[in-house]
Formats: structure tokens, C-alpha cells, sequence
């Protein structure tokens, strides 16, 4: 099978998918076969949510799989992840603040305003690790479903085009033997006929 050989790659999990084109690459063949297994998955239905391609931005996110299901109003977005790319993630998105940033800080609070060192500094490494790592241990994925609209053009409408609503399963998973069984239910969960939001959700409730 295409998925056993792709768990033979040396660089398998891929857990630096988020820096390396080739493991994300990888990455995006192992959760396509991942989700070609899932009873219920019909590919001829399905097809590549249109969007401005960003490869920099996919690779950060994780984002491997983004879809459509345009008769059935549903929409897979599936992520994959590892402690490595979570503490990118979180010492990217929490900077040591620049000198500018302090001074307009001082000039909207005050000069008594008293800045914490996780604000001054950013969140330590050693800390972002640590705290990936215990999300991680409690839980190898996330996933929910959410409700909103798909823009679907349409050159014979005044407005471009029309909103569908449909319902958007957001799958975030490690690539492991513990996630990948749970991935499997939870897309399998979201595949059954009908409204997916209440039965995903309950199965999946969120972590914290």
C-alpha cells in the first residue's frame, strides 16, 4: 500500500513539514492516503477548495488538504502537525517586543505600566517546548466543525457569484500511530449523511 511506504521515508513523521518543502510534500501524500482509507470517502465528490496558492503559508499551518464537497456542503481542511512545528508556531506568533512596541506601550498605559518578561522577551524556548509537549501528550489531535459559506462563482450572477452554506470539518493531527485511528474516525464521523456538526463535535470536544 502507498501509505506503508511513505511511513518507510527516513524523514518520517515529517515533524519539520513546516521548513522543509520535501517533508511537507510527504506530509500531504501520507493524509491523502490516510484519508482515501476512510470508509465513505468518495474522491469523484470532492475537489480542491480554489484558492491564491501560498506554499510559505500552507507549509506554517500545516495545511495539507483543503476540499469540497459543493452536493453535500461539506468541506475537509486538514492539517498535520508536530511539537516541532507548534513551538514555531508559538515563538513566531510571540516575539520579544521591539523597542517601538515598548515606547507605545508606555504611551497608552503610562509610564508606571509595568510590562511582564514573557512581553518584554517573548515566551522562552525552553517553555514554548514544554507546553507543546503536554498539549501533545494530552491530545495527538483537534478536530471541530464549523458552519459558514463557500463563495461559489458564477459569471451569470450580478454579484460574481452566490454563498453556500456548508459545514467545515478542521482536522489538526500529529502524524503518528495513536492519531492516525482517531483521524480516521473523526473524518469517517463527518463523512456519515447528513448535518456532521453536533455528532463531530460532541465526539471531539475541545481539549482545554
Amino acid at each position: 500500500m502507498i501509505i506503508d511506504s511513505i511511513r518507510t521515508h527516513p524523514n518520517f513523521p515529517f515533524d519539520h513539514a513546516f521548513e522543509r518543502v520535501n517533508d511537507y510534500i510527504e506530509a500531504q501524500k501520507y493524509w491523502l492516503a490516510v484519508l482515501r482509507s476512510v470508509p465513505g470517502f468518495k474522491e469523484s465528490d470532492w475537489h480542491a477548495k480554489l484558492q491564491e496558492p501560498n506554499i510559505k503559508d500552507d507549509m506554517y499551518l500545516g495545511r495539507v488538504i483543503h476540499i469540497i464537497n459543493l452536493e453535500d456542503a461539506k468541506e475537509i481542511t486538514l492539517q498535520t502537525t508536530s511539537v516541532a512545528a507548534d513551538v514555531n508556531m508559538t515563538l513566531t506568533e510571540n516575539p520579544p517586543m521591539t523597542p517601538k512596541e515598548m515606547k507605545a506601550q508606555a504611551e497608552l498605559f503610562g509610564p508606571g505600566f509595568q510590562l511582564t518578561d514573557i512581553q518584554k522577551n517573548g515566551i522562552p524556548p525552553e517553555q514554548a517546548l514544554a507546553d507543546s509537549q503536554a498539549r501533545f501528550a494530552k491530545a495527538p489531535l483537534e478536530a471541530w466543525v464549523e458552519k459558514t459559506d463557500h463563495f461559489q462563482s458564477d459569471a451569470m450572477n450580478p454579484e460574481g457569484g452566490v454563498l453556500i452554506p456548508v459545514e467545515r470539518l478542521v482536522l489538526t493531527s500529529e502524524i503518528s500511530a495513536r492519531a492516525e485511528p482517531v483521524a480516521v474516525h473523526a473524518l469517517s464521523l463527518f463523512l456519515e449523511t447528513g448535518p456532521a456538526a453536533a455528532r463531530v463535535n460532541e465526539a471531539f470536544p475541545d481539549p482545554e
